[in-house]
């Protein structure tokens, strides 16, 4: 590998005339040096893609010339685009209780920046009480999805409606005698495409009461499921 050596024209004067040494035309570094000093510059790089920006901020001060100055700025900056994205993708993680007043508000037009379900049960219907709280427990595994809950006055059965863009997408009807534990109404919510799961199989499989029998597929033309 060849280094050319830059020279200004006031050292080639000089040459000229004898008042500096002739200059070789070229450096040559061998292959393995140079090989090392790329190898050592990626592991430099590398040391820091995991420090804090606190850290970042303190080599940033220490650092040696302005390539290195550089490169740990391009780091911290990727650091910063991924801690908003993280935040972005965290944003929520918990259920709030809204009234009717606020559903416009609160879903159909933040539906328009983000993916809102709502769980929406009847305030007569004992049997739907605990949907509430595994509901919020769902939530808590969704945190890129906002989670809203809504009593109804009237009696209807509960539901759960999907927002997207400012408009009701799809709606299930889950069960609420068959759906006992949070994961549960994960797999159902899962199955039916409101969220995602690590879950492998319905969990009341395997619960030996042999409380559900599963069929549950997605009505594309309705966009409504009454499902287990």
């Amino acid at each position: 590998f060849f280094f050319f050596v830059m020279t200004t024209e006031w050292e080639d004067a000089q040459r000229r005339i004898g008042n500096l040494p002739p200059l070789e035309s070229e450096v040559t570094i061998e292959e393995d040096v140079f090989e090392n000093l790329v190898l050592e510059a990626a592991r430099a790089k590398a040391s820091h893609e995991n420090d804090t920006l606190d850290e970042l901020d303190e080599h940033i001060d220490n650092a040696q010339d302005d390539d290195e100055e550089d490169e740990l700025m391009k780091i911290r900056r990727k650091r910063l685009q991924e801690m908003r994205a993280q935040q972005e993708k965290e944003r929520f993680g918990d259920c709030s209780e809204i009234s009717k007043s606020q559903f416009v508000s609160e879903v159909s037009e933040d539906s328009k920046k983000y993916k809102v379900l709502v769980l929406i049960c009847s305030q007569t219907d004992r049997s739907a009480e605990l949907l509430p709280v595994l509901f919020s427990e769902v939530a808590e595994n969704c945190k890129h999805i906002k989670f809203l809950y809504m009593k109804e006055e009237k009696r209807v059965a509960p539901m759960i409606v999907c927002y997207e863009g400012g408009e009701p997408t799809f709606t299930i009807r889950p069960d609420p005698t068959k759906i006992r534990e949070a994961d549960e109404l994960e797999w159902v919510m899962a199955q039916n495409g409101l969220i995602e799961t690590d879950l492998q199989e319905d969990p009341r499989i395997h619960s030996g009461n042999h409380r559900v029998h599963i069929n549950i597929q997605r009505k594309e033309k309705s966009a409504v499921a009454d499902v287990a």
